[in-house]
């Protein structure tokens, strides 16, 4: 797949996801085949303001490209900027638009989906971006902001035509959230009105959700967002699945004990030990859900204060589950770095 003229090494991609893909998990994903990352998505006014707190959310390294930074904002003269900024000083390989984060706080600002309510602003928006930067601008999106208002078809012409590089659609609208299955039907529908890569989000859980969304709309590729939450392997056995037709098992104990340990290791290099801790309570109990004695394990994690008592609780717990831990390096016994 390309973008723009960009070589995209796979169809599987990874979501921006808030809180989620920074720079640690960014890397692991990348080793699991995710042929495109993205930063959390970042405020638009936060950036050109130089806040110190988001910036730091953009700090990314070479092994994670190809890499897109995802923004949001409602004014499309500050978006425009920000993303010049962000071209010049940071050289990511795409800037993205945020059109289809439903979260009332953003979206009543004007922002996010909110913005699909309005086909000036999002022309306006494009048209901008397009020409403040030189690299490639994507977008991502929601179907619409309603079932009566489903806009993604005729938005992603009006996109091509301002030089959108490539539409990402999210086969539900701001008003469902997640309360129904992703409609798969929009994303066809958007895939046969333009020429641009189109990639279809949603619902992609397992290896077989993929290669049914393609089937079914034609896509170029596919976005993968809670499906990957402490599950990269997702990304890899998605991939595989899409290129030879064989399905990869899933990863066993020792694979998902020893990635853990790893992801806690790196957090720790990057944080001191008492940030490291704090922030990955939840990717632990992404991890170890579904395991043995798992709830009982994520207490125990929940009211750790630092990552060296952590560690020794997921030591305890490879013992409970005669589980050797060897994490120097990453416990895949299907890795294949792209």
């Amino acid at each position: 797949m390309k973008i723009g003229p960009l070589d995209i090494p796979s169809r599987v991609l990874l979501a921006p996801m808030a809180g989620v893909t920074d720079h640690i998990y960014r890397v692991i994903c990348r080793e699991f085949s995710a042929g495109l990352v993205y930063t959390e998505f970042v405020s638009s006014n936060g950036i050109i303001r130089e806040n110190e707190r988001t910036l730091e959310m953009l700090h990314f390294e070479e092994r994670e490209r190809p890499i897109g930074i995802q923004i949001f904002g409602d004014d499309a003269d500050i978006l425009a900027e920000s993303a010049a900024y962000l071209t010049e000083s940071l050289e990511p390989d795409l800037i993205d638009l945020n059109f289809g984060c439903p979260v009332p706080k953003v979206t009543k600002k004007g922002a996010g989906s909110a913005i699909l309510k309005d086909q000036g602003k999002v022309g306006e928006v494009c048209e901008k971006v397009v020409n403040a930067v030189d690299i490639p601008v994507t977008v991502k999106m929601r179907s619409g902001w309603s079932d009566k208002e489903i806009v993604a078809p005729e938005y992603a012409q009006l996109m091509e035509s301002l030089g959108i590089a490539a539409v990402t659609v999210h086969g539900r609208t701001t008003q469902i959230r997640y309360e129904k299955p992703s409609d798969n039907t929009v994303i066809a529908a958007t895939k046969e009105a333009v020429d641009i890569p189109v990639i279809g989000n949603g619902d992609i859980l397992q290896p077989e959700d993929g290669r049914r969304m393609i089937d079914e709309t034609g896509c170029d590729g596919v976005m993968i967002a809670r499906g990957a939450l402490g599950n990269p392997w997702i990304l890899h056995r998605t991939n595989h699945y899409l290129e030879t037709g064989e399905l990869l098992p899933e990863p066993d104990y020792a694979d998902r004990l020893n990635l853990c340990f790893r992801h806690l290791q790196l957090k720790e290099e990057e944080k001191d030990s008492t940030l490291a801790a704090m922030l990955m309570k939840k990717n632990i109990g992404w991890y170890l859900k579904g395991m043995p004695n798992a709830s009982t394990m994520r207490q125990l994690i929940n009211t750790s204060d630092e990552s060296q008592e952590m560690y020794e609780i997921l030591r305890d717990y490879a013992k409970e589950l005669n589980v050797k831990l060897t994490a120097e390096e990453p416990a895949l016994s299907y890795q294949k770095s792209v």
